[in-house]
């Protein structure tokens, strides 16, 4: 009986450790294809996110405010320690 719990208990852990293990690498490899795609002159997620950020400012300032810009650059680096 002991012997049973304490294998119920190792599998629960190997499952919860599985898949925290699964979920960071998910996580890293969509860090790293985010990177990837707005280092891309022709990334559409970088079009998508510029057209969201002029919808926020005009929806914001109930159309009083409007943004212009001619590049847009988002720089993402995860390993930075200087976040502001």
């Amino acid at each position: 009986m002991q012997e049973d719990k304490h294998r119920h208990k190792s599998n629960v852990w190997a499952w919860v450790a599985g898949t925290l293990a699964v979920l960071i690498i998910c996580g890293y490899t969509g860090c790293q294809n985010f990177k990837k795609d707005l280092a891309n002159p022709n990334s559409k997620l970088q079009s998508h996110i510029n057209q969201q950020v002029e919808k926020m400012v005009l929806d914001a300032s109930d159309s009083l405010y409007h943004i212009e810009y001619y590049k847009f650059d988002l720089d993402v680096d995860l390993r930075s320690n200087n976040r502001f």
